[in-house]
């Protein structure tokens, strides 16, 4: 089976955390894409991975996604993750309060 093309969403601290992950196992994952603000944060990807600023570029081109961004765009992610049946995992918190959280279960359920 080829490795599953993962797409990462922030290259900053905890997003590097990620990418060393990802780098210890390429038989079964492989970055394909990364989003950041700062593509020299490309140098550190497992790889030649294709950079974008557009983090929904990354959602519409992996089978996978991995979330690392500051936790108020979170819930947004995962939204746009939900929406196009891309399993993804969010570094935590999901979301920053409450509501947002029932929000995202019900789009869940939904789906």
């Amino acid at each position: 089976m080829p490795p599953l093309r993962v797409g990462l969403i922030g290259a900053g601290r905890w997003g590097n955390v990620y990418l060393k992950t990802l780098a210890t196992l390429p038989d079964r994952y492989r970055l394909t894409h990364l989003c950041t603000r700062e593509p020299r944060n490309a140098q550190h990807a497992p790889g030649p991975v294709t950079v974008t600023a557009d983090w929904r570029e990354v959602i519409s081109s992996c089978q996978a996604i991995i979330i690392a961004t500051p936790p108020t765009v979170h819930a947004e992610m995962v939204a746009a993750c939900v929406a196009a049946g891309t399993p993804c995992i969010v570094e935590k918190p999901l979301c920053v309060n409450l509501d947002t959280a029932k929000r995202l279960h019900q789009q869940v359920e939904r789906s």
